[in-house]
């Protein structure tokens, strides 16, 4: 009781100083270290980066700006392109009348750190910038706030083939349209099975949906692109919105999770129905990357 009560103590004394640094926000307690030896960034424990992404591609312009914390830029390669947007390391919000600094960390896992800017002169906010990039933080789990499941399971395939993706496919990036997946899929992978339904007995005679290294692309009643996810070393790697990563030891949970049509009941609204129906992953596609095009 006594440790603790010293604890709250310091813990308010420091926080009461003006500018004090302090994490923003982490997405999993530090204290969960079920997934510490898979942690995407950590996927080259088993498979060091040999190549880069960047040897293949570039980003050639700067399409678009986002509320001065997104940019949307053009990447060429391979005699196609794309475009994904790309959340910056730093930028400045309004927290209520003052403005803050939000900067993300070089050191992994990345945490984001704010810092108040108030009365702060140029020369001032170039050290305290450049403090925050340096300032690490004592956890195993990697930032990837603004990451979508699609970029995501992207790294992730990347990553097992020892090819570095970023800046292209990391926790800040995502990829911008539906029609850009397609694309990439289209260019750098291989469909090797298309899952028409996803019933049990489907899923249970698919030759690929357990097998290491493949992409699995859902897809919605619209034929759009709804959710990726990978398999790597037995267990299937997702990442849900904004959420932070999860693995599961086989893909079917997560199947089950975009299964809407599950979450109808038979008083449902037929405005309900059909919502639910859109928002339900009907098929399933199965990709390998086309590792020789990296050679």
């Amino acid at each position: 009781m006594e440790r603790r009560m010293i604890f709250l103590i310091c813990f308010l004394l420091v926080n009461a100083a003006q500018g004090q640094l302090q994490p923003e926000w982490l997405l999993v307690k530090p204290s969960d270290k079920e997934q510490e030896g898979f942690a995407l960034g950590k996927i080259d424990i088993t498979t060091p980066a040999v190549k880069s992404l960047k040897d293949f591609f570039q980003v050639t312009d700067t399409l678009e700006f986002f509320d001065n914390h997104q940019d949307v830029l053009r990447v060429e390669g391979f005699d196609f392109e794309f475009t994904i947007r790309v959340h910056r390391d730093s930028t400045i919000v309004n927290s209520g009348e003052k403005p803050r600094l939000m900067m993300e960390s070089r050191i992994p896992p990345f945490p984001i750190w704010r810092y108040d800017l108030a009365d702060l002169n140029p020369d001032e906010l170039e050290r305290v910038s450049r403090e925050l990039k340096e300032m690490p933080y004592d956890t195993i789990v990697l930032r990837q706030g603004f990451q979508t499941c699609i970029s995501y399971a992207l790294e992730g395939i990347f990553r097992s083939h020892g090819i570095d993706p970023e800046p292209f496919f990391y926790r800040r990036s995502n990829v911008a349209k539906h029609e850009d997946i397609e694309l990439i899929l289209e260019n750098l992978f291989v469909k090797v099975e298309t899952l028409g339904n996803i019933r049990k007995r489907t899923l249970r005679r698919s030759e690929y949906l357990l097998e290491d290294q493949v992409f699995i692309l859902f897809r919605n009643t619209l034929g759009e692109p709804m959710h990726a996810c990978f398999n790597l070393n037995d267990r299937t790697w997702t990442k849900n919105g904004m959420s932070p990563y999860t693995s599961h030891l086989t893909p079917y949970p997560v199947i089950d999770n975009y299964n809407s049509k599950k979450k109808i009941r038979y008083n449902s609204s037929e405005t309900f129905r059909e919502f639910m129906e859109i928002r339900s992953v009907v098929g399933i596609e199965i990709y390998k990357l086309n590792v020789e095009m990296f050679r």
